[in-house]
């Protein structure tokens, strides 16, 4: 232990104890996942839920602190995430899976999490929410769109929204990012449709909180 500045926040904050799953992904592909629940969790009781997703996508989950997911555990939300394919540390075909078509294969696997959720007794199916920050925040949107009558509510923060918008006023990187993976805007205009959120808004149901910082490139 190299520090204890948070020695005394920790010592009078009861944390949540984190469940390490392993299941199948739609394409019988194993997919890592995590649970975290309420500090007072009561298996007799029914939970609202939180899918929070990653951003990236080429980052993953794993085993370190997250105080966003603490604070909703400890605010009564079952948090559950995973890695789906489109991210790292699975291999070059698990991180490859999504290029030019982010919403596909990333998309039927967080679902397959979902459902595995959804099934578990103390889920309350009515108070199932969705979230995530960038990439996760693109990929909420499209499960709202996707699977409109599942979630309660979704929220989020910096995701890409418009990707001929973005490309526009992007700064160069990013826009040097983008057209690697979707092509040239004008050859490639129907990927560029059928990956952006834009094009589903229309779908979603549910209430969508969208977050956008001033500051972000």
């Amino acid at each position: 232990i190299l520090t204890r500045i948070n020695r005394e926040v920790l010592d009078r904050s009861e944390l949540s104890k984190v469940e390490e799953v392993w299941f199948r992904g739609p394409d019988k592909n194993f997919l890592q996942g995590w649970i975290m629940k309420p500090p007072s969790f009561n298996p007799r009781k029914k939970y609202p839920s939180i899918l929070y997703i990653h951003g990236g996508p080429l980052t993953q989950y794993g085993k370190l602190f997250f105080h966003e997911f603490e604070v909703l555990a400890a605010n009564g939300y079952v948090v559950y995430f995973c890695n789906p394919r489109g991210g790292k540390g699975y291999g070059e075909e698990h991180a490859a899976a999504i290029w030019g078509a982010w919403g596909s294969a990333d998309y039927d696997d967080l679902m397959a999490w979902t459902d595995y959720m959804e099934k578990q007794p103390y889920i309350d199916r009515e108070r199932m929410g969705v979230t995530g920050g960038s990439y996760g925040g693109y990929m909420t949107m499209m499960a709202l769109a996707k699977t409109p009558d599942l979630w309660a509510a979704g929220g989020e923060v910096v995701g890409p929204f418009d990707w001929v918008s973005m490309l526009k006023h992007a700064d160069p990187s990013i826009a040097q990012y983008i057209r690697s993976l979707l092509g040239d805007p004008v050859k490639d205009a129907d990927i560029y449709r059928k990956t952006a959120p834009i094009t589903y808004i229309r779908d979603v149901k549910a209430p969508l909180l969208v977050l956008q910082g001033d500051n972000d490139p």
